[in-house]
């Protein structure tokens, strides 16, 4: 790829024709001058793609392949015998003329789809291989490419050098003998830029110096590169903290060294003079990494209610009954953008919908997928298929997506009635986050869900259809390993106990989500299983909700009836209500 990258900018610098139509591509594409590139620019790039091509066409970087045969291969009136090794030469079948018109010139548009000739075989341009043996990474590669490309032709204009002709030579990889020589021109419109960002580089190294007290930028590297020895006197020299007040039992010494191991908490005091030492999270967070969410106890489903045993059979029940009246998972790979929704030719009780975002784009480095904009989530005819009294959860993100979230609600039919928030823990990764919004300060360590109710579903009356408090509204769990969109399966907990319909479907699901009692749809899965007939017959016999046991009934939380009131009939949680499902800040549901 390095190679590849090289050739192309020496192929740039020969044609600054070519050179400045790129420049122009990236100009329209990144309209904002300091704006880094993201995964929906590169696609855009088109031209900048063709002329990544036509390097590779000239300059293979794998000009040779080598292959074994597995059976007998006719070629002209030439039988070659299974087991033979052969030789396939890219680069000069590249540079045949019966194949590309005028093959030394560097042309990329003939990779244009209208110059592409009709009936030239797909394997008359190899240069990340073919067939089962192809390069993987042949698509990541040609990201990387245009990444670089485009942000050195932003910057700089390349300029060929005297004697810069290439000398070719068949390595490992194809390479030049006398190397690539280029002259880099620093372009006028990017040169108050890089003169604002790098003054803004030495402000935050000056801040950093003070913060860790050192006398000058120069001493950065020392200081940052022995932290554990550093930290120690900082704490003592800004915050006055006398070090003979600390307990012995506070350091560890058997090491034999200078290293300090903290036993307890007396290093996280922060100017106070109290004889009950605190916790710090916050200052642990920047020294190490570690999320202050990550100290919370009892967070996991497994352990949550051991000090509260009629919850936790509360849960066991709940979830037995969720399995049995569970229907078998059924799932449709479908393009949502093509797809109408009401082909599924039903209501349903709740509808999990997790689109993925753009903002996970920025945040969360996922390419390997479409995006969608909020204009296009408000598309989907999610209306149309909910139940007269029906539940909706929307994963929205963590930054504009909560204002977007309630439109979204409201343009579909619903109201929102609460805010289901995912704190992400950092236990088996701690460190600082690399990937902040532009012009961020904070991390941003949650992303919300917002829940929306459509028709009126009543707490003191409509006990056969939720089931309240039963949860709360916070998951803590840990953060998804880089690249990943995967959320909680706590989610889907808290929704089957909350809400005891039994039609259920999910948006934008994927293989790891499919899950009994649910249907998933969405262009990430990979096979479908879904049919409507099938499907309807689950709830032929009109039992569209799990039900309820007497045990369940007794032991689920409910509010006492208002004072002066009595408890009304049915199966209700208490006094009347004045309307629809309402909520309170830390309320689960």
């Amino acid at each position: 790829m390095t190679s590849a990258i090289c050739f192309a900018l020496w192929c740039l610098a020969k044609h600054q024709d070519v050179q400045d139509m790129v420049l122009k591509e990236i100009e329209s594409v990144v309209e904002c001058k300091d704006r880094a590139l993201v995964y929906r620019d590169l696609q855009e790039m088109k031209y900048l793609e063709k002329v990544i091509k036509e390097t590779l066409r000239l300059f293979p970087s794998v000009a040779v392949f080598g292959r074994k045969l597995n059976q007998d291969v006719q070629i002209d009136n030439y039988t070659l015998p299974k087991g033979s090794s052969v030789g396939i030469m890219a680069y000069h079948m590249h540079r045949d003329s019966k194949l590309y018109p005028e093959p030394e010139k560097f042309n990329p548009e003939r990779f244009d789809l209208n110059n592409l000739v009709q009936g030239r075989h797909p394997y008359q341009y190899i240069p990340f291989s073919a067939g089962p043996r192809n390069c993987i990474g042949q698509k990541f590669a040609m990201l990387a490419m245009k990444t670089i490309l485009a942000k050195v032709v932003r910057c700089y204009k390349v300029l060929p050098s005297e004697g810069s002709e290439l000398k070719l030579k068949l390595d490992v990889v194809l390479k030049s003998c006398n190397g690539i020589v280029l002259k880099l021109e620093q372009r006028a419109e990017m040169h108050d830029m890089l003169k604002e960002l790098r003054e803004h580089s030495q402000k935050r190294k000056l801040l950093l110096a003070r913060t860790l007290g050192v006398s000058n930028v120069g001493e950065l590297s020392h200081a940052l590169g022995t932290s554990v020895e550093t930290m120690p006197k900082r704490v003592c020299n800004e915050e006055k903290f006398n070090e003979d007040n600390v307990p012995e039992k506070a350091f560890s010494e058997d090491t034999g060294t200078d290293e300090r191991v903290y036993t307890d908490s007396s290093t996280f005091l922060k100017g106070t003079q109290s004889s009950n030492p605190h916790n710090d999270y916050c200052q642990h967070f920047v020294d190490t990494g570690q999320r202050p969410q990550n100290f919370i106890r009892d967070v996991g489903l497994a352990d949550r209610f051991e000090e509260y045993p009629k919850l936790r059979e509360l849960i066991k029940l709940k979830d037995e009954l969720i399995s049995t009246t569970a229907t078998p998972p059924m799932y449709l790979k479908t393009n949502l953008q093509t797809f109408d929704i009401k082909e599924l030719n039903g209501k349903f009780d709740v509808i999990l919908v997790e689109p993925p975002l753009e903002e996970y784009q920025r945040t969360m480095g996922v390419t390997n997928m479409k995006f969608w904009s909020w204009d296009q989530i408000m598309q989907l005819d999610i209306g149309e298929v909910a139940a007269a009294r029906s539940f909706v959860f929307l994963w929205c993100g963590s930054s504009q997506g909560l204002d977007m979230g309630r439109i979204c609600l409201r343009k579909w039919g619903f109201r929102r009635c609460e805010d289901i928030c995912w704190i992400r823990t950092n236990i088996n990764n701690p460190g600082h986050s690399k990937n902040l919004e532009p012009k961020a300060v904070f991390q941003r360590t949650k992303e919300h869900c917002l829940m929306g109710i459509k028709g009126t579903v009543r707490r003191s009356t409509d006990g056969d259809f939720i089931h309240a408090n039963v949860d709360i509204d916070l998951i803590i769990s840990e953060e998804t390993e880089y690249g990943s969109l995967d959320k909680p399966v706590e989610i889907f907990h808290i929704i089957e106990h909350f809400c005891l319909g039994r039609r259920r479907l999910h948006v934008f699901g994927r293989d790891s989500t499919i899950r009994p009692g649910w249907l998933t749809i969405g262009p990430e899965l990979t096979n479908s299983n879904f049919n409507v007939d099938v499907y309807s017959s689950y709830f032929s016999t009109g039992q569209a909700t799990t039900g309820c046991t007497e045990r369940i009934e007794a032991l689920r939380p409910k509010s006492p009836p208002p004072k002066g009131k009595g408890t009304p009939g049915g199966r209700g949680r208490g006094g009347p209500s004045r309307g629809g499902f309402s909520r309170g800040r830390g309320r689960g549901r």
